[in-house]
């Protein structure tokens, strides 16, 4: 196995992980009052829009020329800390 494909086997399993704890997130959902549900689903909302970018760009990543594979690392990466942030304020 070469280093892009390590690289993006680690970020797809990060990114498993991600839905993974969104799906516990959205199953908290119901356990709070209406107001405080409408503003976690939209964080939710957030974090899954950023997810699919993150797909996205991980599919970039594995058909880039090597020339391009550090600025698509850097372009994942970034979407990363923001998946990261999002979760963090949920």
């Amino acid at each position: 196995m070469n280093d892009q494909e390590l690289y993006q086997q680690q970020k797809q399993a990060q990114l498993d992980k991600y839905e993974v704890n969104l799906s516990e997130l959205k199953n908290l959902t119901s356990e709070f009052d209406a107001d405080a549900n409408r503003k976690l689903d939209k964080k939710i909302k957030s974090v899954e829009l950023k997810i699919e970018e993150a797909k996205t760009k991980l599919k970039a990543f594995c058909k880039a020329r090597k020339e391009e594979l550090e600025a698509e690392k850097k372009a994942i990466d970034e979407t990363f800390i923001a998946i990261n942030t999002h979760l963090a304020m949920s």
